[in-house]
């Protein structure tokens, strides 16, 4: 994501599953998953 106002829109409304600062947004279209899968 490079839009600077979506990206600032982002970092406020989300947050981490870890205790660490957020550097990176990556927007992934919901067309294009199929399933989830959580690993440890």
């Amino acid at each position: 994501m490079t839009d600077p106002q979506a990206l600032s829109h982002y970092h406020a409304e989300l947050t981490t599953w870890i205790n660490t600062e957020m550097e990176h947004v990556v927007l992934i279209r919901a067309e294009l998953v199929t399933g989830y899968r959580l690993e440890r």
